[in-house]
């Protein structure tokens, strides 16, 4: 008896390990990014962000703005309000939005987006084991780098999607950004409405430094 409850624990543990491996596989990318974010944002801003309304879309644009202008300067700084602005903005463009009360926060070379999301226009296979968990409005948080494609337009590469307490893996948030109706993703990339070519972009937790493109 002894012995067959030995192997018992065994198998159980054998079975405990093998689910973790697979989580940890499942899941390795986010692991990585929540990693890489202690170590590097460690002294980044805890404060989340109000966006600042149309009027701080317009601020905004009109500094990136400077950036086309002959002679202009070789960089604009945005706060994190006029970038949660932008980002309102676009989420604007379509009729029945699903992520809404949007905050924002700014760490190392990323960009977090705190809202409320309504899960009733989602497909449930899209939730995965998580669709009899998730269900009406959740909070969601969304977080990636802002970069310049090679076109010069600014794009947020979202690389993280928390809705709840439950993370997602990478390879499904593209579907569920365009689920929720965020417009114009594409690869898990959100378009900002900046007219004009940017360089690069760096973000710091005190701001977002849009960089002027070279003349061709």
């Amino acid at each position: 008896m002894g012995c067959l409850k030995a192997i018992v624990v065994r198998v159980g543990c054998l079975i405990v390990l093998a689910v973790l491996a697979v989580l940890a596989f499942t899941y390795r990318h986010e692991i990585l990014d929540f990693w890489r974010h202690w170590r590097g944002n460690r002294s980044a801003s805890t404060e989340w962000v109000l966006p600042a309304g149309q009027e701080g879309a317009q601020r905004a644009s009109r500094a990136l703005a400077q950036l086309t202008a002959r002679g202009g300067p070789a960089f604009v700084d945005l706060d994190a309000a006029q970038i949660g602005a932008l980002i309102e903005t676009q989420l604007a463009r379509v009729p029945q939005r699903a992520l809404d009360s949007v905050m924002v926060l700014l760490g190392d070379n990323d960009v977090r987006v705190r809202g409320s999301v309504d899960l009733s226009r989602v497909p449930r296979n899209l939730l995965g084991p998580l669709r009899g968990v998730l269900h009406g409005r959740e909070r969601v948080i969304v977080g990636g780098p802002l970069l310049a494609d090679s076109a010069g337009r600014l794009r947020w590469r979202v690389t993280s999607l928390q809705v709840g307490a439950f993370p997602f893996p990478r390879g499904t948030i593209g579907a569920l950004l365009k689920a929720i109706n965020v417009p114009g993703v594409e690869d898990a990339r959100v378009p900002l409405p900046v007219e004009g070519r940017i360089g690069d972009v760096r973000v710091s937790p005190t701001a977002v430094r849009l960089y002027r493109a070279s003349a061709r």
